[in-house]
């Protein structure tokens, strides 16, 4: 009904009393969601997830200063699904090594929080080399088992990536 309402050239009266009740209804539900608590952490925690994404994202993409700089939109398109593997692959390799780190930990005997795991994400960045040289020994790669070797720094696990 509000579409046929809103497709005709003026508004009548009608849909403009529809359109407004929306307005009102989605207004109710914000301040709701900003006076409860457990929402606007949920929302903030929410936001700092995508924040961190487009950070890996930045750090990733850091040449022509982030911006698809291709003429072609099929150049453009794959500039972007690169970037998309790209981020993808960091994302994958550090799920996995965090998990290795909670894992030792917890072999360790440490207690490791299953909430306190929830603010963990993986776009860390720090391990990446996005500047420099890359050597990639094959032949050690392929006599390698399983994972790459955990380090210890202090009391906290790292994961070696060099």
């Amino acid at each position: 009904m509000i579409i046929k309402l809103q497709s005709f050239p003026h508004l009548n009266s009608l849909a403009q009393a529809l359109t407004e009740y929306g307005k009102l209804c989605k207004t109710i539900f914000i301040l709701g969601s900003l006076l409860n608590e457990q929402d606007r952490h949920r929302d903030e925690n929410q936001l700092n997830k995508g924040e961190n994404l487009n950070g890996l994202r930045e750090t990733i993409f850091f040449g022509q200063h982030g911006q698809l700089r291709k003429r072609q939109l099929e150049e453009q398109n794959n500039q972007a699904s690169c970037l998309t593997l790209a981020v993808n692959c960091v994302v994958i390799w550090n799920t996995v090594y965090m998990n290795a780190v909670v894992e030792k930990l917890r072999q360790e005997g440490q207690q490791v929080l299953e909430e306190d795991l929830q603010h963990i994400w993986p776009t860390r960045t720090e391990h990446l080399n996005v500047y420099g040289k890359y050597h990639f020994n094959l032949a050690e790669a392929g006599y390698r088992q399983g994972l790459r070797p955990l380090r210890q720094a202090g009391s906290e696990a790292e994961i070696e990536l060099d």
